[in-house]
């Protein structure tokens, strides 16, 4: 996709998403959602995986950060505005929101602990989602490698592919890669699959998570140290 409508960002998100945990099923969208005057993207989301489950969290999109619920967005209207509140961190530290409606509008976030209001931090809710989605799908992953994975893999002769790069979020630019087609890597820190037989071909990378480690913000926050091979952006080629 040479362009980046916002209509091409989501279905490449929707189509990684099943690569990534599996087939759709019906039940994982919120049909009433396709109805709502909410901005484009963020119906898309709902629609598609608004109530997607995962085994260990409430849902798929409140992993990392919580996806507010289709049910509860007209009660997020921000006091004096027209800001339409639907992404929270997960313990309430910040928040953001878009315009009520919209085909790709601009993201404000509301620091309540240091912030000084609503400061916009995206131009566009769709590239927005695109990060936040993939921030999720990789800490909500079922297999974790060491670091050492990548080394090894490298020195087999892999490389790795560029999948969403230096796109902003909240305070962070994440970065995310592919590596043996089923490793998800997001900065420096998280190397992740779903991918069965890859967490057995090399099962002797996997190491355990605890959940304050998963959760913290410092993690993943660190940058990538290795060298990727210029494939291009998955989401800005995808047909």
């Amino acid at each position: 996709m040479e362009s980046e409508h916002p209509n091409s960002l989501m279905d490449a998100l929707e189509d990684f998403i099943e690569f990534w945990v599996g087939k759709r099923q019906p039940e994982y969208g919120v049909r009433e959602a396709r109805t709502l005057a909410i901005p484009q993207p963020l119906q898309r989301l709902h629609a598609f995986a608004g109530c997607w489950p995962h085994p260990k969290y409430w849902r798929l999109f409140s992993c990392q950060d919580h996806l507010i619920d289709v049910g509860y967005l007209k009660e997020q209207i921000c006091e004096g505005s027209e800001k339409l509140i639907f992404l929270s961190e997960n313990q309430g530290v910040w928040s953001c929101a878009t315009e009520r409606q919209g085909q790709d509008p601009p993201v404000w976030m509301l620091d309540k602990v240091f912030g000084e209001g609503w400061e916009i931090i995206h131009s566009s809710l769709s590239k927005f989602l695109v990060t936040y989605c993939l921030q999720e799908l990789t800490v909500s992953s079922k297999y974790r490698f060491s670091r050492k994975i990548v080394a090894f893999l490298l020195h087999q002769g892999l490389e790795s592919q560029p999948l969403w790069l230096n796109r902003k979020y909240v305070k962070r630019e994440p970065r995310f890669y592919l590596l043996d087609s089923y490793i998800l890597i997001m900065n420096d820190f998280w190397y992740v699959t779903n991918n069965e037989a890859i967490a057995e071909k090399y099962s002797d990378f996997i190491e355990e998570v605890d959940e304050y480690t998963a959760a913290s913000e410092d993690v993943l926050d660190q940058d990538p140290i290795f060298v990727s091979k210029e494939y291009g952006d998955y989401f800005e080629n995808s047909n």
